[in-house]
């Protein structure tokens, strides 16, 4: 096997980790619904709040979530402002200010029900503090 094919070879299995890796862990801009307090019949985290919980976990989380708030999806956005508001009060109210007042529907998950659901109630609904003493409080599992 020349060197070409040899190089080739360890590009695609290192970058098959890499996608795996990435597979594995959901991006928090990209999630496709909002759902805490355990989804499915196991009750298990759903890939959006494990997503959340690794963001709040950094040092530079506030920044991590405003970038956020520019790119994702109307779900992620959910998951952006609840984590700014469970981080930096501040922030979350900065970014309230700024943001667009859209009223997408929003894919949310819900006693293992997933429906559609305003944006616009479900940011009241993260503004009135529904989610503050959510699963986000309570160890991962």
């Amino acid at each position: 096997m020349s060197r070409l094919h040899r190089v080739l070879v360890v590009a695609l299995v290192l970058s098959g980790g890499i996608i795996c890796a990435l597979a594995e862990t959901p991006d928090l801009a990209r999630t496709q619904f909002f759902a805490l307090d355990g989804i499915y019949e196991a009750g298990r985290m759903s890939g959006g709040e494990r997503a959340l919980r690794a963001v709040l976990r950094k040092s530079d989380a506030t920044v991590r979530l405003e970038a956020i708030l520019l790119h994702a999806s109307p779900a992620g956005r959910l998951y952006a402002l609840l984590g700014l508001r469970l981080r930096d009060r501040a922030v979350y109210a900065r970014a309230l200010r700024t943001f667009p007042h859209e009223d997408a529907q929003v894919e949310v998950m819900r006693e293992g029900i997933i429906r559609s659901e305003s944006f616009r109630a479900l940011v009241s609904e993260i503004q009135h503090g529904k989610y503050d003493s959510s699963s986000l409080s309570r160890p991962a599992w």
